[in-house]
């Protein structure tokens, strides 16, 4: 039972944690600005989503470009 509450990850540092969440944020803001002052329409989930994989677990097999771009797209 142990084993489903234990971190599978190794942890990583505080900076680590503000350097992802700076980037999802300005990521999320430059998509949220262009939907705002253009014709096209951005569909903010799946970008979301690869902001979480893209910015907390780069060295994921997940956070890898082709995944990230075709995930969003």
């Amino acid at each position: 039972m142990k084993s489903f509450l234990t971190r599978h990850q190794p942890k990583a540092p505080p900076i680590r944690w503000l350097l992802a969440g700076l980037g999802a944020l300005i990521a999320i803001g430059v998509i949220g600005a262009l939907t705002t002052y253009s014709d096209a329409v951005f569909l903010m989930a799946p970008f979301g989503a690869g902001c979480v994989l893209l910015f907390s677990v780069p060295s994921s097999p997940l956070s890898q470009p082709m995944n990230v771009v075709g995930g969003i797209c």
